[in-house]
């Protein structure tokens, strides 16, 4: 990681340096998995988005198959389509 800082300062408290920045702006150290779910959440909605809320057709854009889209559907608990109401 070429703009990766070596060490990071365990002070904790009001004298707590702040978080080295990259040239692009992002604070290290970062949360990797939090920062590839929130991108992977992203890239869901922008597909479903232009699908118009098709899983199977957004699953197409992003080169996944039905049940694979429909798995991270479920696992970032996203809502497809307005639920039937109850009669």
């Amino acid at each position: 990681l070429g703009n990766a800082p070596e060490k990071y300062p365990a002070v904790e408290g009001p004298e707590q340096e702040k978080a080295p920045q990259s040239s692009s702006g992002e604070t290290w150290p970062m949360d990797l998995k939090q920062r590839l779910n929130d991108e992977e959440l992203s890239w869901l909605q922008r597909a479903l988005d232009i699908a118009h809320q098709r899983q199977n057709d957004a699953a197409k854009l992003l080169g996944l198959n039905y049940n694979q889209m429909r798995a991270l559907v479920r696992k970032h608990g996203l809502k497809t389509r307005r639920g039937r109401e109850k009669r």
